[in-house]
């Protein structure tokens, strides 16, 4: 006679289409506040109905080893490549690993590339903003799963975030391209958005105009237009403002921007980005890159994703 498998709490886990940390909360008491109540019923009747009970031995053992996801804005991109190993190399120092994916500057994307990940049944998740993010979280939050944003802040909702501070950085590089260029004309191109970095290079460019008594010169663009839509209204705000100067909130609007700027040769003198953008062909613009401390910011990262 053959003898029948003994189910495991990943067959528990793939039947009722949850991960296999909630049927660990569900059965050991410890889903209740962090689980709807929907997928507790779901995940019990399922196991009373197989005769399925935890392994009071095995329990302690399980997922020892965790992975974790981490979802960039764009790898392409030095800092955040840096940022990318920083968390990896902490991750494996204390065992766990990371799965890194990117939106190539596509923050559309990153709905669904959430939900690829969450197929994966990742351990918590570290997350660069995209469009419709409060859906998403709550998803995620819903099984009890840890979450620490970069570069965000989720209103309303109790996650854990780490920010660069944006906001001196912009002072500072304006203060600097004005002391050997007085009187230029400096813009800023920001994401028609609300979000934590748009806020914070906004402020940062009104209180340099302040300080300095600048032209407030700035072009909001939307985030979900196509590249080309994209280059012809940087182009035309350049051209109509007659700039020298141009200052970028996001790593795409800086590439796009440069090779706008390199193929159509206006004249810019100085390009302010969060990073330096990897362009094709010659150009004459000088980069300024908005450092930030990644080694520092990951390690904020990390000790928040292990907390």
């Amino acid at each position: 006679m053959t003898q029948k498998k003994k189910l495991t709490i990943t067959d528990v886990a793939r039947a009722t289409g949850v991960s296999v940390t909630t049927v660990s909360l569900v059965l050991n008491g410890k889903g209740e506040g962090h689980i709807g109540s929907a997928t507790i019923r779901k995940v019990k009747d399922y196991a009373r109905k197989v005769g399925y009970k935890p392994n009071p031995i095995a329990r302690p053992q399980l997922k020892k080893t965790k992975i974790f996801g981490i979802l960039l804005e764009d790898i392409a991109a030095p800092q955040q490549s840096l940022l990318a190993f920083e968390i990896e190399r902490l991750l494996r120092k204390q065992g766990h690993h990371g799965f890194v994916v990117s939106m190539n500057g596509d923050v559309v994307a990153g709905e669904e590339l959430i939900r690829i990940l969450q197929h994966k049944e990742m351990d918590g998740y570290v997350l660069m903003p995209f469009e419709n993010m409060d859906s998403s979280l709550k998803k995620i939050m819903a099984n009890n799963i840890r979450v620490v944003l970069y570069d965000c802040i989720a209103e309303g909702l109790k996650i854990d975030h780490v920010v660069a501070d944006y906001k001196p950085k912009v002072v500072e590089a304006i203060h600097d391209y004005w002391s050997d260029h007085k009187d230029a004309r400096v813009g800023l191109v920001v994401c028609q958005s609300n979000a934590y970095r748009m806020r914070e290079f906004q402020e940062g460019y009104m209180n340099a105009m302040d300080k300095y008594a600048g032209d407030v010169l700035m072009k909001k663009i939307q985030i979900s237009l196509e590249e080309t839509e994209i280059c012809a209204q940087i182009s035309d705000f350049i051209r109509h403002n007659r700039l020298d100067a141009v200052l970028f909130s996001t790593d795409r609007l800086a590439r796009i921007g440069g090779e706008t700027i390199a193929r159509e040769r206006l004249q810019i003198s100085c390009v302010i980005a969060t990073d330096v953008p990897v362009l094709s062909g010659d150009s004459t613009v000088t980069y300024v890159s908005l450092k930030q401390d990644m080694i520092l910011i990951a390690e904020k990262i990390v000790k928040g994703l292990l907390s």
